[in-house]
């Protein structure tokens, strides 16, 4: 049976989008909200009007955004480049396990174990070099949960974080299926904006879907090398 509890008063909350500097209000407070509540699940199906703009999870509860206002929307803008040589591997990586709960081009959802921390993260369609992004910690044993639940094995990868006139570059070291392939990536604030080229960095292959997380785990790298003449 499908209760439902009263609405609590909109206040402004910050942990819908860490990404987001204004904050934003929510209906959000623990578990409570506009939400039901099926045996210990709680629920939003049919519950919200089309208003709301969009609904998310963080570790402990659910927050709905009704602000609505696209200078909220949380966005991803990255670069990534093949590399070469081996100047790029500084200092210890970071072992990182991921997989999708979902790899449709328009929304992916990703589960992430990095180190010792686990992650949630859903991402919209990719336009040039920016796409929609929300990432939420999540306890990390639900993130080792979360990862039985993906369509396919787990990538796997070793990240280094390089610094370089000023910018951080995270250059992924992937393995397994993977092995061999080396990306580094960028953050900018804008998609104009210019960086310094480290010296190992080489092609750039940011509009090529192939080097998508989310399409290495359908297509390993190991297979791209078989197919080759």
């Amino acid at each position: 049976m499908l209760t439902t509890r009263r609405p609590l008063e909109p206040k402004l909350c910050t942990k819908f989008s860490p990404k987001c500097g204004r904050g934003q209000t929510c209906f959000c407070e623990g578990i409570g909200c506009t939400a039901g509540m099926v045996g210990n699940k709680w629920r939003f199906d049919e519950l919200l009007p089309s208003a709301f703009s969009r609904v998310t999870l963080w570790a402990g509860g659910y927050g709905v955004c009704v602000h609505g206002q696209s200078e909220c929307m949380a966005t991803e803008i990255e670069r990534k480049f093949l590399v070469q040589g081996t100047d790029w591997r500084q200092g210890a990586p970071v072992h990182v396990c991921q997989g999708y709960l979902n790899r449709d081009k328009e929304r992916t959802v990703r589960v992430r174990i990095a180190g010792s921390r686990a992650y949630l993260t859903i991402k919209g369609l990719t336009q040039g070099a920016s796409r929609p992004e929300f990432e939420y910690e999540i306890p990390r044993h639900d993130g080792e949960s979360l990862l039985t639940l993906c369509d396919r094995p787990p990538l796997e990868k070793n990240r280094y974080t390089v610094q370089h006139a000023g910018a951080t570059w995270e250059v992924d070291e992937f393995l397994g299926a993977n092995a061999g392939l080396v990306v580094a990536e960028i953050e900018l604030k804008d998609e104009r904006q210019v960086f310094q080229r480290p010296t190992w960095l080489s092609v750039e292959v940011t509009g090529d879907p192939r080097y998508f997380n989310s399409s290495l785990i359908a297509a390993p790298y190991l297979t791209w090398r078989r197919a080759s003449p």
